[in-house]
């Protein structure tokens, strides 16, 4: 069952600190937003503060999620907590859902075996504490990792129970499957001798036109999101995505879906990309960042279309993203083995613009201080054929040239 949120309100957050944040029975703490800006005082808006919940409070949840009664029908015991989404409107603020993720290992008993192991969420309305819908395996309906797609036009889609990397990471210099990625990108390395805490950026849903799903035109996936890379496995992503592939049985991604997606490796263990619940818009604008907000790890937050989300990572707020081209961007990137210039046409504008980055600690944010347009193929980087304009200094860049990304290849 897919979730979403339908409120269809224009999202602003001018005048949100100050606001309570009212969910039922908890009691979040809201942070300031006056922080500092190339060494000048600004505003920028932040999504409010995640809840705070005691450790009773989140049991209480966990306790709903594992009751419910499809997750019971796959496992009656063995669930063990994953983490938790929340979801809400921005104005007033008000986070009215919690999601529960949860994993039961590959040795608890299932109906199947999965290496990886089954995962399950619950959506669970904050104020009347009640379940409203949920994603499970079930014996009609369970897909082991991986992802299926159709490798070729008029293929029936197939689902793979092997694990293929084929997820939203950027691995165009160690690929092995085919086909591989193609990246149209913004990125700020900033300098050697700063430490960077987190970033934010805005991006906006294009419109889509239905066709892009027709085979022989995109056969696998595209996307838009910003990255924070902070070290190991943890590459954090937020952004939309366009697919006709399912990524995984729960993560709420279905073929011929667009969806405002997170990727979280900290706390899933793998890059797989989940659905945010939020309903797509086109031409409105994402507020997503990495940020962290007086609980010790980062955040992963979106404001969109007048709703909010949130989700708290593994990641600790004492680390700090790594230096490499990929730590700080917003890429465009493509899975396709159909050239580009046969789906381009179907999107809208793609663009970013007016990216923030938190330098030497969580609370000092500036504009990112240069950007490089690049394009990424199984050769390596090189100047942006796809990309006008850049974002640094609160500019706009623009995937302009879609048809002009590199066509896959293995590599």
């Amino acid at each position: 069952m897919k979730i979403q949120n339908k409120t269809k309100k224009i999202c602003t957050l001018v005048g949100i600190a100050g606001l309570a944040l009212s969910i039922g029975m908890f009691s979040p703490t809201f942070y300031g937003m006056i922080l500092s800006n190339n060494n000048a005082q600004a505003t920028i808006q932040h999504v409010p503060q995640l809840p705070v919940l005691a450790s009773t409070q989140l049991q209480q949840l966990t306790n709903i999620a594992e009751s419910y009664p499809g997750v019971q029908a796959w496992a009656s015991q063995g669930w063990q907590y994953l983490g938790i989404d929340y979801l809400g409107t921005a104005q007033p603020a008000h986070w009215t859902y919690a999601t529960i993720h949860l994993r039961l290992p590959s040795t608890a008993k299932a109906p199947e075996y999965c290496n990886e192991g089954w995962d399950a969420s619950v959506r669970i309305n904050l104020d009347t504490m009640k379940p409203v819908d949920a994603l499970y395996p079930s014996v009609s309906n369970h897909q082991c990792g991986g992802i299926g797609f159709a490798p070729t036009a008029n293929t029936p889609k197939v689902t793979t129970n092997k694990p293929i990397a084929n997820f939203l990471i950027p691995q165009v210099f160690a690929l092995t499957t085919t086909p591989g990625q193609a990246l149209a990108g913004e990125d700020d390395v900033g300098s050697f001798l700063h430490n960077y805490y987190g970033n934010l950026a805005y991006i906006v849903t294009p419109s889509v036109n239905g066709a892009i799903y027709n085979t022989g035109i995109m056969n696998a996936w595209i996307n838009h999101v910003l990255n924070a890379d902070f070290g190991g496995s943890n590459l954090e992503q937020i952004g939309w995505t366009v697919t006709d592939v399912s990524f995984c049985g729960t993560c709420g991604i279905s073929p011929g879906d667009k969806d405002i997606i997170y990727v979280d490796p900290s706390v899933y263990g793998n890059n797989y990309p989940h659905n945010t619940n939020l309903a797509w818009a086109a031409g409105q604008t994402i507020l997503a960042e990495h940020i962290c907000q007086g609980t010790g790890v980062y955040g992963q937050e979106i404001s969109y279309n007048g709703n909010i989300w949130g989700h708290n990572t593994n990641v600790s707020c004492t680390t700090h993203q790594n230096t490499d081209q990929l730590n700080n961007s917003v890429i465009f990137e493509n899975q396709n083995t159909t050239p580009s210039s046969s789906w381009s046409s179907d999107l809208g504008s793609v663009y970013a613009q007016n990216a923030y980055e938190a330098q030497d600690s969580t609370t000092n944010w500036i504009h990112w201080s240069s950007s490089t347009n690049r394009d990424v193929d199984c050769s390596g980087y090189y100047a942006s054929g796809v990309i006008t304009n850049n974002i640094s200094g609160g500019n706009t860049a623009n995937w302009t040239y879609l048809s002009s990304i590199p066509q896959q290849t293995t590599c």
